[in-house]
């Protein structure tokens, strides 16, 4: 779905210039032979949105940004990581990015509530609050992968390792296992190393 990847949300000053590239539902259906279930499911793996009618997903250093203001906000507000409250947190951060945005990034990195007690014990006196719980493995991937692509160069293990554990919300372990497919630690050198080498960006030979 190339073409989704190259209509991803870059932000609202982005949209007049994007606006050529984007797709509904029956354009999808109209050049892809598939279900419209079928579609769904290979949309909600890419991460897409449906935005204003059309499918859109986060470009990725917009996305970045934008979850990095989330895990900022949980710290600033002493939230937990295990029960997020989406419309507050979209309310609170709609004037630094779209709702759908903070939405999306929620639901990406983290699932929502669903279980009969939970829901009993985590909506608000209002009734309309939905609660998320990030999900460990997808929060460390994000930060490990933000520190080492923020580097240049290689960084020693160690002090990475604590740099990554220090960054993650409390009760949150970091593991390398975290960045497979996203690193390459070289134990041989004298400190250990560690560099940001994406697995999609090596040569197919």
């Amino acid at each position: 779905m190339m073409f989704i990847i190259r209509s991803a949300y870059r932000g609202e000053e982005n949209e007049v210039a994007d606006q050529g590239h984007k797709c509904t539902t029956e354009d999808l259906l109209g050049i892809i032979q598939a279900s419209q279930q079928e579609l769904r499911g290979g949309l909600d793996e890419l991460g897409a949105i449906e935005y204003n009618g059309y499918w859109r997903v986060i470009e990725h250093d917009y996305k970045t940004s934008a979850m990095s203001r989330i895990l900022t906000l949980l710290e600033e507000k002493a939230w937990s990581w295990e029960r997020v409250p989406l419309i507050a947190t979209c309310r609170t951060l709609e004037e630094l990015q779209p709702c759908f945005v903070t939405e999306l990034c929620l639901r990406l990195y983290g699932n929502q509530v669903e279980s009969e007690q939970a829901m009993e014990e985590t909506v608000d006196s209002e009734g309309d609050e939905v609660y998320m719980k990030l999900v460990e493995d997808k929060v460390c991937r994000f930060y490990g992968e933000y520190i080492l692509s923020s580097t240049a160069g290689k960084f020693n293990l160690s002090e990475f390792m604590e740099v990554w554990q220090d960054s993650l919300p409390e009760g949150m372990t970091a593991a390398l296992v975290h960045l497979r497919g996203l690193a390459l630690v070289n134990r041989t050198s004298v400190p250990h190393l560690i560099t940001y080498l994406p697995a999609n960006d090596l040569p197919n030979n």
